[in-house]
């Protein structure tokens, strides 16, 4: 006889209920979030927090005037998020 761990169960359904894929919740189980946490705080797939940082200034979340972007360190400011997300296999996490 063999028992299925009824969390197995709650994983798929919130796989299916979600629309993020399959690797984005094992990237946060392996990050130790909870099911809600994970469908709530993904940010997305990076290469890195410079490409993380890259994100949030295109995407209007921080404001660079067009004459200061060229002196902007996205590195700088990549850093400074890494202590607001979790990263696992590429995959961001806002920790809230």
């Amino acid at each position: 006889e063999y028992s299925i761990d009824p969390a197995f169960f709650e994983l798929m359904e919130a796989i299916d209920n979600s629309h993020h894929d399959a690797e984005v919740f094992n990237a946060g189980i392996a990050l130790g979030l909870s099911l809600s946490d994970i469908e709530n705080n993904y940010h997305g797939y990076f290469s890195n927090y410079v490409e993380l940082a890259e994100m949030y200034v295109d995407s209007g979340c921080i404001e660079i005037p067009d004459h200061l972007e060229p002196y902007f360190n996205y590195e700088s400011y990549g850093r400074d998020l890494s202590y607001d997300f979790s990263e696992f296999d590429g995959h961001y996490f806002f920790n809230c």
